[in-house]
């Protein structure tokens, strides 16, 4: 039942792990960029 079960959703559940990630991470860039230009502000 796993293997059936997590075969599919292995697919899926990379997708969005990938999405999350790249949203992770301009995030974290953008984050970076606020603090740089508050910094230099």
């Amino acid at each position: 039942m796993r293997v059936r079960a997590g075969v599919p959703s292995v697919g899926g559940m990379s997708d969005a792990a990938h999405q999350t990630s790249r949203d992770r991470a301009t995030a974290l860039v953008r984050g970076y960029v606020d603090q740089d230009r508050a910094a230099v502000g």
